[in-house]
């Protein structure tokens, strides 16, 4: 899953000790899955990190694969099933009703046995990888493959399992965004007046109303600070000098900020791939701490968007010694963030992303010092609040959603995909709850004739180990993806990391005939590993893949068997010839 910053070149390890009701978390350059729930996060030094104990083969053949190259045509209305249905030898397992059915089986039985040899090797390695933990006979491994041309399974093992998809639960999020958002649909974010405004003076509070928008910019942790000084002005601009009230930021349905259901326990809850989704937030409520060690002793620290509204404190000192001991410490309870330790030697940086404990106040300390750079005061602070009555609306933010589907889907940025996941719910029902988000994506997978009961879904990102799809769903969801209209399927394909190039896959399957021709999406918790998209073969066939791993959760084995066994068969199926 994500919100992946790499920061080096070795993945951490986290290792934990309970020293006088604080827990001090040591991470060392060593191979592991990493603090956080998808691709490892890299350092090439140890780092020390304080948490507060209340936190909780070569490439030859045709061309690489671009997402021109797996369209199929739409009806002949250009709507998805509507009109004309695409030709039958590029849609062999659809029906004229537009449900999609299991594609005939024809397996192809030399990539079988390549691909069974490459899942047996792991699972025989598990033993060796786990220190004698586990065995194969405590994983499973799951995958089906789906020639698009003649609609063949070529290669199947286990796949109507139902089985926990970690991150590549955001294919179903986003894709069902696409059908039940659109492509044009925006987060709005209104400011209202609670009062009568005299003379630019609001006698009253200042209200906005949560529309679930993340405000987020991948790469950019100072997007948000920028809108929403955009926002100030337009206040400001509006006539607006003063409330004489607070600033209310009026949460209307949305759950209260915390963990969702099923979310891994962690002792690295606090790093940004367990942000909270919120309906008031920045960068989806993720915090971005860089150190870089100077000359003299000292170093240069910046947090970012800033102000956080928490308070912190920093003292992290530049050594002419070869060492990276940064402590962070971040405190649910009191709202501390602590920073502390060493680094050196000068012109060595370290960089790294956490979760704030409450997204709501990184919203309101934002906007407050916006407001106030446009010289307008608010008295009273702010608040939080629910159902506060409709005021004069003074001013709005609004933000495509579309413009995140890249950041789910190639970087898998966890807040941002449940933002989104929210945003299907509160469009189709006015509540942004994830039981009417999950109604919305039930009749979104209906509509493109998938069978939605057989999916379980807790969020957007994939974090929940409760979450539950199998292979074969995966696989009928990507195919149904290609019969959109064109500005939908090209949307999905362009946001899929490229296997060596892009994304969470871009260090990935390098060299290899998989390079450049497979486009997907990543996903790993501890106990699952995933990796589903399409494959342009050497020879220029088209195939849709879905690989599932079920394991122990024992840390190390992504890394080590699960991630290189999904390379070798993405290399596999970008060789394979009918």
């Amino acid at each position: 899953m994500q919100a992946v910053r790499r920061c080096g070149a070795v993945d951490w390890r986290l290792t934990a000790a309970f020293i006088g009701g604080v827990v001090f978390a040591v991470v060392l350059g060593l191979g592991f899955d990493g603090l956080t729930p998808n691709e490892p996060v890299g350092a090439t030094d140890r780092a020390r990190l304080e948490v507060g104990a209340a936190e909780q083969l070569s490439q030859s053949g045709t061309g690489p694969l671009s997402p021109d190259d797996l369209a199929i045509d739409d009806g002949a209305d250009g709507t998805p099933g509507g009109g004309g249905d695409a030709p039958d030898d590029l849609l062999p397992g659809r029906q004229t009703r537009g449900r999609w059915t299991p594609a005939r089986e024809a397996i192809d039985p030399r990539l079988q046995a390549l691909l069974d040899r490459e899942a047996d090797g792991a699972l025989d390695s598990v033993a060796k990888a786990s220190g004698g933990k586990a065995g194969r006979s405590d994983c499973l491994v799951s995958f089906l493959a789906v020639d698009l041309e003649s609609g063949a399974v070529v290669a199947s093992r286990a796949p109507d399992r139902s089985m926990a998809p970690a991150s590549n639960l955001k294919l179903v999020t986003t894709l069902s965004a696409l059908h039940v958002l659109g492509p044009d649909w925006r987060f709005r974010t209104p400011v209202e007046a609670a009062g009568p405004l005299n003379a630019g003076v609001l006698g009253g509070d200042l209200v906005v109303r949560a529309g679930g928008d993340p405000l987020f910019r991948d790469g950019d942790p100072d997007y948000a600070r920028g809108r929403l000084a955009q926002l100030a002005g337009s206040l400001a601009e509006a006539g607006l000098r003063r409330v004489d009230g607070a600033l209310v930021l009026d949460l209307g349905s949305f759950a209260p900020v915390g963990p969702a259901p099923g979310w891994p326990t962690s002792s690295a809850s606090w790093t940004g791939s367990y942000g909270y989704v919120a309906g008031l937030t920045a960068n989806a409520g993720l915090v971005d701490i860089a150190f870089e060690a100077l000359a003299g002793g000292r170093t240069q620290t910046t947090i970012a968007p800033s102000p956080t509204g928490l308070r912190e404190e920093s003292n992290v000192a530049s050594t002419s010694q070869t060492v990276n001991d940064v402590q962070i410490g971040l405190y649910d309870s009191s709202g501390r963030l602590v920073l502390k330790g060493e680094l050196g030697p000068p012109g060595r940086s370290f960089e790294r992303d956490i979760r704030h404990p409450n997204p709501p106040a990184l919203f309101a300390a934002l906007f407050l010092r916006a407001l106030a750079d446009r010289g307008i005061d608010v008295r009273d602070g702010f608040r939080e609040a629910r159902g506060v009555a409709p005021g004069r609306e003074l001013a709005a933010l609004e933000t495509p959603w579309i413009d995140l589907i890249t950041p789910i889907n190639q970087d898998s940025v966890n807040p941002v995909a449940d933002a989104v996941f929210l945003a299907m719910g509160g469009a189709t029902s006015g509540q942004w709850t994830r039981e009417a988000a999950r109604s919305a994506v039930a009749g979104a997978l209906t509509d493109l004739g998938i069978d939605p009961r057989g999916l379980h879904q807790v969020g957007g990102s994939g974090l929940s180990r409760d979450n539950r799809i199998s292979p074969r769903m995966v696989v009928e969801l990507l195919r149904a993806a290609l019969a959109q209209p064109p500005s939908v399927r090209q949307r999905f394909l362009d946001s899929l990391a490229v296997a060596g190039q892009s994304g969470t896959l871009e260090d990935r399957m390098g060299g290899t005939a998989a390079s450049g021709r497979l486009r997907g999406k990543t996903g790993f918790i501890q106990g699952a590993s995933a990796l589903s998209g399409y494959v342009e073969t050497l020879g220029g066939r088209q195939l849709v893949f879905s690989i599932v791993v079920e394991y122990p959760r024992l840390g190390g084995l992504n890394n080590s068997v699960w991630k290189p066994m999904h390379d070798s068969i993405g290399a596999h199926l970008a060789q394979w010839s009918p």
